[in-house]
């Protein structure tokens, strides 16, 4: 079958190699999609195991539409009964089109909807449709006059790995500190620090990439609300990744932040996974941590725009920022930020700089050393 992984805009060659490791081989990348060859293990092993991956969607079809009739058509001609139950609320949670001559994305959506719930009926052989058990999302994405038509199997958006259950002002998103970390090229013979921890996310997902401790491990999957769904398998795939965790590597992870409040959630969200003893989480002042290590990797998420609340507070803080490397001299130092010009701050040439489009922000990764 085939299968489409949205990501975050950016990291879609981080995702590309997750998925190849895995064995499958992928087909296409586009802004934020990864689309890919697989069968139904790789499916359970993507959701359960994926990192970066922010969505899994099963690609039912793929056409060209060139009215309403065609849309209805096509859609209506899906085999939606090898995937839905008889209860199953359908809902078209993402509807594009872009290039193309369908357009009036309410209209559209309306008829994709009346195709899937008409063509259900038929299958069924029923006069209405109940819907009150499952909730399964279907995504239709129309460029340049060709249709895709979705079936979301992840449920929860894949960054809900489930240990956060408080969370900071602005936090960065699982999936998305997962990225930065496997872009930074940190791995865990090396110290890693996080200066502006806020609920710990940095850390925690630099824990979970060391131990080989797949994300989705503990949380169910949209997948398991669909006809196809083996629970057999699933089980033997959920079993295998619960075997891969290390519990004997030796990390020194830390993350600090000036707010107490905040490092009593991070501490609460480490506790969730009970690996509390292999994180040390403080509160301090970044500029007044010592340390005697040789080299390392500090991974962070510093205060922008949305998390302080004048330009003036940002331009002091940022300053103060390279007094990292006189703490820190010879580690590799790896900044996301709004902020474009985020090396006249730090007085430094970045080795490389990354644009990233994390939600509506436009950020860039920085990466030194």
């Amino acid at each position: 079958m085939k299968a489409l992984a949205l990501c975050t805009i950016g990291l879609e060659k981080v995702v590309a190699n997750e998925i190849k490791r895995m064995g499958y081989k992928v087909i296409d990348s586009k802004s934020g999609m990864i689309f890919f060859e697989t069968d139904l293990e790789g499916i359970y092993k993507v959701n359960i195991s994926s990192r970066v991956v922010e969505r899994l969607m099963i690609v039912l079809k793929e056409f060209r539409a060139y009215d309403f009739d065609d849309l209805y058509n096509e859609i209506f001609s899906i085999d939606w009964k090898k995937y839905l139950y008889k209860d199953t609320n359908i809902t078209i949670d993402k509807m594009s089109s872009k290039y193309s001559r369908l357009y009036g994305l309410s209209a559209m959506q309306s008829v994709a909807q009346k195709a899937i719930y008409e063509s259900l009926k038929k299958s069924y052989n029923l006069d209405d449709w109940t819907e009150k058990k499952y909730n399964i999302n279907v995504r239709v994405y129309t460029y340049k006059d060709k249709v895709t038509v979705a079936l979301d199997t992840s449920g929860e958006p894949l960054h809900k790995r489930g240990y956060r259950k408080l969370i900071s002002d602005a936090p960065i998103k699982e999936t998305l500190a997962a990225g930065l970390i496997i872009l930074s090229g940190w791995k865990r013979k090396y110290p890693l620090y996080d200066p502006f921890c806020g609920s710990g996310t940095i850390p925690i997902e630099a824990l979970m990439y060391a131990m080989d401790y797949a994300p989705g491990l503990k949380r169910k999957f949209g997948i398991n609300n669909l006809k196809i769904h083996n629970k057999e398998l699933f089980e033997k795939t959920r079993e295998f990744y619960k075997n891969k965790i290390r519990t004997d590597i030796d990390v020194n992870i830390i993350g600090s932040d000036i707010d107490p409040e905040i490092i009593r959630v991070a501490k609460t969200n480490l506790n969730e996974l009970n690996l509390e003893k292999h994180i040390t989480f403080t509160t301090k002042d970044f500029t007044k941590i010592e340390n005697e290590l040789e080299n390392g990797f500090i991974i962070t998420n510093p205060p922008y725009g949305e998390r302080l609340n004048t330009n003036d507070e940002i331009d002091i803080l940022y300053k103060k920022m390279k007094k990292l490397k006189v703490i820190f001299p010879n580690w590799k130092y790896n900044f996301i930020t709004t902020y474009s010009n985020f090396d006249k701050y730090f007085e430094m040439k970045s080795n490389k700089r990354k644009k990233i489009q994390n939600g509506k922000l436009e950020t860039y990764f920085y990466m030194y050393g």
